[in-house]
């Protein structure tokens, strides 16, 4: 008997690309992960473990970020790009090549740019009346030897005099380098420069009236004037620096853009690898299209987003909420996932390790780890298609940034994912949720990118006050070379818009390959899915791909549209072809008449987590292993459930269905891997059962927050770090002594249909 969870060996994830498989697998098609180096206190031997889990979990890079450090460590600690640390860099990046993954590395400590070479006169700074100024921000959680001001980001010359100490760490580097440089988002209080005035009479053609600017009369012109200046010198002269210098030393650039108060559409585009994020409930779809979208329109392959940050109250999150997570990103534009995070932590510290106070705790320590692998694939076959071929969104829409800087109120004005308005309350934002909900893909662009922009395009303008001579000429030219140019949000041909979104619950992105397209198509409804669903491209074949299961088949298809079945949450890839092709169809799920009731009893055994393994029980009636008490009640891990059952009929194709599952289940029948379930449903196919004596095994893993609410109500001291040390989701003094006992196991009912 098999289970039908992974296609025959020709669509494997790692075999060689073909037009019916996966695209190639590689390290950057495999999700990567944020690596806290408390205080730096790192040594090889535990570097090497660590980065072989992560290998072995299915990760496929680190970016190193150097923090502050570990209570009781203190010895250990190395400084910051000293030649000793330059020794761990060095180690870190050669076993990581070994090992097939790779390593970036902030261009710093902690967060943002800044450090002990950073003197007063380069330092970010405010003022009220241009003469005199204030210091503001030092670095961050910053790392041992990374302490001081941050740099001011307005100041070319300032980041110029900050790389030198890179300059020469990297001077006598000679092992392999990291594959990229990294700038966090902008949390910088500044409003001034020492060259702000020249810049400003350089670029607008007049004096800088200081005192009008800091005066108590508001003058919108003066204000966008200011504004547009800043922006102009971090585009033209500091990143480009940054960037300059990163490629003459061999590295790549990932930059967050977002936070920023120059126009980030311009700032992203700098980078290699631009960078958006999710935060906690701070999940908007039209504020990560700002990354993606740069990406789009100047040729960038990879689009990065921090993943994981405050997802959840510690060890609470699950596999099946970074799944959704993922999803969302991926909707966005992203391809490149990068989970915040994973903290280096010595084999010799006691549970849970050391950790970092604002992430999913993807380590090796939480007992979800030992299920990610399911997710990491996920990920990685996603992003595999999401790499592949070329962005296929067909309208450009305008971002009038000229109307935001008009604002006669405050000065400087910071374009955050955490506050929007600087989005939701200009035009753009209605036009925008107006197109995407009508199901038209589009990428923003910026007055500069459409002056240097070629090719027939739709460009869609919205309602503004503020737009500049240049761009309105350069619309004219695009308008002359055959794009259509609609102004006033105006919509464009229905042609254009993708029907499968009038299907509630069912949200896309697509990508364009030489014969065809790939869909990636998400059900974020609350309902099930089950239709044949409209697709605006044309085609002849269509397959389905399940980057859950890697299964890839033959999918239905009439008067241009495909069966579906989605369940609320699942996402599927569509690929259409512009020819025939010929493969075994997809097993579309048809419930036929028998259910079997799978009641047990149930043997249970715990098989790995901590702090110890519960004693074995047996029981009639599913339910939370925590019912059990003592141990049960406080342990993190996996308990393997078994029992067996009899199936009337003994051939075709059966579904089994779990249930209630906490939190996530490998099942195996008669001995057979049926694959791990993250998520609900929990179901898998099965083949072939025999008339009596079936033997069911599914392996549960829990979350670890039972684990930690026993260390919380003993008083164990865990929380040993310095600088913020731990706080909870809220920023708030962290104690998980009063949580309610989360359930864990299997819940069911447990229950196998006959599959027609």
């Amino acid at each position: 008997m098999t289970c039908q969870l992974l296609l025959i060996a020709a669509f494997t994830l790692n075999a060689v690309a073909a037009p019916l498989d996966w695209p190639a697998i590689t390290s950057e098609t495999k999700p990567w992960a944020y690596h806290w180096w408390l205080g730096s206190a790192v040594d090889k031997d535990n570097l090497t473990r660590e980065l072989t889990r992560y290998r072995d979990a299915g990760l496929g890079g680190v970016h190193i970020i150097p923090i502050y450090g570990a209570k009781g460590a203190e010895s250990r600690y190395i400084e910051y790009l000293s030649p000793r640390w330059m020794e761990m860099l060095r180690h870190t990046v050669t076993e990581a090549n070994r090992l097939g993954l790779g390593v970036d590395m902030t261009t710093g400590s902690g967060w943002c740019f800044g450090g002990p070479t950073v003197a007063t006169n380069d330092a970010n700074i405010t003022t009220k009346d241009g003469v005199t100024t204030r210091l503001t921000m030092r670095v961050k959680r910053a790392a041992p030897g990374g302490e001081g001001w941050m740099i001011n980001p307005f100041y070319a010359d300032a980041m110029q005099r900050y790389l030198q100490r890179f300059t020469e760490a990297f001077a006598k580097y000679d092992g392999p380098k990291p594959r990229a440089m990294y700038h966090d988002s902008y949390e910088y209080n500044c409003n001034w420069s020492p060259n702000l005035p020249a810049e400003f009479e350089k670029h607008r053609g007049y004096k800088l009236p200081v005192a009008e600017l800091f005066g108590a009369q508001e003058n919108a012109r003066l204000k966008a004037d200011y504004r547009e200046t800043i922006s102009d010198m971090m585009v033209e002269q500091v990143w480009p620096t940054w960037v300059k210098w990163c490629r003459d030393h061999g590295f790549l650039t990932r930059n967050q853009a977002h936070g920023s108060p120059a126009n980030i559409l311009d700032l992203y585009a700098l980078a290699d690898i631009p960078e958006t994020e999710m935060f906690h409930t701070d999940r908007d779809k039209f504020i990560s299209k700002f990354a993606s979208s740069a990406a789009h329109v100047t040729g960038k392959k990879l689009v990065a987003a921090e993943t994981g940050t405050w997802l959840n109250e510690h060890f609470n999150e699950t596999l099946a909420e970074l799944k959704v997570l993922a999803d969302d990103l991926f909707r966005s534009g992203v391809n490149h996932i990068i989970y915040h995070g994973c903290c280096y932590s010595p084999d010799e510290a006691p549970w849970p390790g050391w950790l970092f106070y604002a992430s999913t705790e993807m380590n090796p320590r939480n007992a979800i780890w030992r299920d990610a692998p399911a997710l990491n694939q996920y990920i990685t076959r996603c992003q595999s298609v999401l790499q592949d071929g070329q962005p296929d969104n067909d309208v450009l829409l305008y971002w009038p940034i000229y109307d935001l800087w008009h604002d006669a109120k405050g000065l400087e004005q910071k374009l955050t994912v955490h506050k929007r308005e600087w989005f939701h309350d200009q035009p753009i934002s209605a036009v925008a949720k107006k197109l995407w909900g009508r199901g038209y893909s589009f990428d923003y662009i910026s007055d500069r990118q459409l002056t240097t922009l070629t090719g027939k395009h739709t460009i869609v303008v919205p309602p503004n006050k503020h737009m500049p001579a240049t761009t309105k000429r350069a619309l004219e030219t695009l308008a002359a070379a055959g794009c259509t140019v609609l102004y006033e949000g105006k919509l464009p041909d229905e042609s254009l818009r993708e029907p499968l979104v009038d299907i509630p619950g069912l949200q896309f992105i697509r990508r364009a390959v030489a014969d065809g397209r790939y869909y990636f198509i998400a059900n974020q409804g609350d309902k099930a899915v089950d239709a044949f669903v409209p697709l605006a491209t044309q085609f002849v074949s269509v397959a389905l791909m399940d980057p859950m299961t890697g299964r890839i088949g033959l999918g239905r298809h009439k008067n241009g549209a495909v069966r579906l079945q989605l369940a609320p949450g699942q996402s599927i890839i569509v690929r259409t072809f512009t020819t025939k092709i010929i493969i075994q169809p997809w097993p579309y799920e048809e419930p036929g008449k028998i259910a079997i009731h799978i009641k047990g009893p149930w043997q249970v055994k715990f098989i790995a987590g901590g702090p110890e393994l519960p004693p074995p029980f047996r029981t009639d009636k599913l339910a939370s292993w925590t019912a059990q008490g003592g141990e049960a009640e406080r342990f993190a891990g996996t308990a393997l459930y078994s029992t067996t059952f009899d199936a009337p009929v003994g051939k075709g194709t059966w579904l089994l269905d779990l249930g209630e599952v906490c939190h996530s289940a490998r099942v195996r029948v008669n001995g057979n891997d049926c694959g791990t379930l993250i998520m609900p449903p929990y179901r898998v196919r099965v083949e072939q059962l025999k008339p009596t004596g079936n033997v069911l095994e599914v392996e549960v893993t829990n979350l670890s927050a039972n684990r930690l609410r026993d260390l919380d109500r003993h008083k164990v001291q865990w929380r040993i770090f310095h600088d913020i040390n731990f706080v909870n989701i809220h920023y708030k003094s962290f104690d998980a002594s009063q949580w309610p006992i989360r359930p864990s196991g299997l819940l069911g009912p447990v229950v196998i249909r006959e599959a027609k």
